[in-house]
């Protein structure tokens, strides 16, 4: 997707397609004669990318409210490397922070 001619961030890209995926189902429900599914109308979010399994384990640690350094500590990893998993679990989740992060992957039921 592009914003106004300049390639848009891939947070806005993914904001983009959230609210094209939520007219669409807006119009499908509104469609005389449809009888929505109770998937459509209450849709979980969507992962754009699978975890991987180490992100997987971050994730419950995340989910405890651990800072990266901690998380490192737990994993036996560097605190880099915990901010990087940590920053692809929060991009493949659409989040833009922590919590927002810990919120989407608990009402997906990954946490």
């Amino acid at each position: 997707l592009q914003a106004e001619g300049a390639a848009a961030s891939p947070a806005t890209a993914l904001a983009d397609a959230r609210a094209i995926l939520q007219q669409i189902t807006a119009h499908a429900t509104a469609t005389p004669g449809h009888k929505p599914t109770p998937k459509l109308v209450a849709a979980t979010p969507l992962l754009v990318e699978k975890l991987t399994p180490r992100e997987l384990d971050v994730l419950p640690l995340l989910g405890q409210r651990l800072s990266d350094a901690e998380i490192a500590d737990q994993l036996f990893i560097g605190v880099r490397t915990a901010e990087f998993h940590v920053a692809n679990i929060m991009g493949k989740l659409g989040a833009t922070s922590r919590r927002d992060a810990i919120a989407t992957a608990a009402r997906m039921g990954l946490l």
